[in-house]
């Protein structure tokens, strides 16, 4: 079962059964059944999922892919994200803006607009009292979310720079990068004999720099958790190579002058 965009709502009452792929019949194997935690741009729903356990069948991560889902995990599979639900988090927190959290919520509005506290923490007992009756745990996937859409995006980027489908081709330094088309090139925007022309000044590339000043301060609880999906393949360069840097670059510190005495004693030597 495939579910189109303009018929969303039948998330709620449908079973997604894998069946057969490749081969002629599609019927899905009806003794293995798991619940997965499907999240759409509808919302956060539960649903029962018939694994295809026939010959030659495809992994479980494989066959929710040829479903337009993407798994969270690759293993015990509990939660998959649609494809589109995932493409709507990338434009709408590249136009919008949107922080993921905040995103997460709307998607807790869909499934609950009533009471949309019941989609919250992840995998642990509810504190609400209807959930106290029922023994129903919250329904969080934000970190899956968050984790899910990095292996998204970075998907896309191979595709657009022509990495999706040569598996043996991995991508270089800085070849998932966009190229800036304002800057000068020979061969793209300005001509091979730019050299030779009297005024040079009109191919001055600038060069200006900028920083998050406040990145600094925040150290990583965690940093080995930290896993790089494009290490110095698209605009920040390789890891080892900012490491070897650190080790021979020299820090400037700024003196900051706060007492009269101090300027005295420096403008005495001017």
């Amino acid at each position: 079962m495939v579910v189109d965009d303009d018929d969303e709502d039948k998330w709620e009452d449908d079973n997604l059964g894998f069946g057969h792929f490749g081969q002629t019949q599609s019927m899905p194997c009806a003794d293995h059944v798991t619940m997965v935690c499907i999240v759409d741009r509808s919302g956060v729903h539960d649903l029962p999922v018939h694994w295809c356990r026939c010959p030659h069948h495809l992994s479980d991560d494989r066959q929710l892919f040829a479903m337009g889902l993407f798994p969270a995990t690759f293993k015990l599979i509990k939660t998959a994200f649609t494809f589109h639900v995932l493409n709507d988090f990338r434009i709408e927190n590249l136009e919008c803006k949107t922080a993921a959290l905040n995103f997460y919520n709307k998607l807790r509005r869909m499934t609950s607009n009533s009471f949309p506290d019941l989609v919250k923490v992840s995998l642990k007992p509810s504190e609400h009292p209807f959930h106290f009756v029922t023994g129903k745990w919250h329904q969080d996937r934000y970190e899956e979310l968050m984790r899910v859409t990095r292996q998204w995006r970075d998907l896309k980027y191979r595709k657009w720079h022509g990495f999706a489908h040569t598996p043996d081709k991995e991508p270089g330094k800085g070849a998932l990068a966009l190229c800036c088309p304002t800057c000068p090139q020979p061969e793209v925007n300005i001509p091979n004999t730019w050299k030779e022309d009297p005024r040079r000044w009109l191919y001055t590339r600038s060069i200006t720099m900028d920083g998050n000043f406040s990145a600094d301060h925040i150290k990583m609880r965690n940093p080995g958790d930290d896993v790089n999906l494009a290490d110095g393949t698209a605009f920040m360069v390789q890891d080892k190579d900012y490491r070897a840097h650190l080790r021979i670059a020299k820090e400037i510190r700024e003196v900051t002058i706060t007492r009269v005495s101090e300027i005295k004693n420096i403008t005495k030597y001017v």
